[in-house]
């Protein structure tokens, strides 16, 4: 992978933690205000969008980390 995928990858990743935090704070004046209506719909947004983050985090985790054994099975061949 070159080196624009990682930066756009990490662009993402910024901008999906903004838009979590945004929501976070939206969430808690929802609840305070009694509109579950708003709240639930909000809700389904905010988790969607928490698991795109998490998903582009665990990929970018990923790609930081080698598996031990297939490095091991490498040396000894």
């Amino acid at each position: 992978m070159n080196e624009s995928y990682y930066q756009e990858r990490q662009m993402q990743i910024n901008a999906l933690s903004a838009e979590i935090a945004y929501m976070e704070t939206e969430l808690e004046k929802i609840k305070e205000s009694g509109e579950y209506k708003d709240y639930a719909a909000l809700m389904r947004i905010y988790l969607a969008t928490q698991k795109a983050y998490l998903k582009l985090v665990a990929e970018c985790e990923k790609d930081g980390e080698s598996d031990a054994l297939l490095e091991f099975a490498a040396v000894n061949q």
